[in-house]
C-alpha cells in the first residue's frame, strides 16, 4: 500500500499518513489546517512486514484502508532517548 507523509505545523513528531488517491480536500478541516499539504515529508510502501519507527503498520494500514488517513500523533515517552521529548513538567 503506498502512502504519502506529511509533517503537522509547529507539532514536533505529528505525521499524517495519506493513502495514494486519496482526496485531501476531503480530509477534515482541523487537519487540512495544522497539516501543510504542500510539503511531502516522504512517500512510501506498507507492507505488513515494514517496521515504522512511532506506529505499527498493521494498524496504519487498516486506518488508510479505512478512512484514507492516519494521524501520528507523538509518543508521550521516548525509552531509547533519541527523541527530544517535553514532558511538560518542571
Amino acid at each position: 500500500m503506498h502512502c504519502t507523509i506529511y509533517r503537522a505545523r509547529g507539532r514536533p513528531y505529528t505525521y499524517l499518513y495519506v493513502r495514494e488517491m486519496f482526496d485531501l480536500e476531503t480530509l477534515p478541516q482541523p487537519l487540512r489546517e495544522r497539516f501543510d499539504l504542500d510539503d511531502v515529508v516522504m512517500e512510501l510502501e506498507l507492507t505488513p512486514d515494514r517496521t515504522l519507527a512511532q506506529a505499527d503498520v498493521h494498524q496504519v494500514m487498516a486506518q488508510l484502508e479505512d478512512t484514507g488517513y492516519f494521524l501520528q500523533m507523538p509518543p508521550e515517552e521516548d525509552p531509547s532517548g533519541w527523541l527530544e521529548l517535553t514532558s511538560g513538567k518542571s
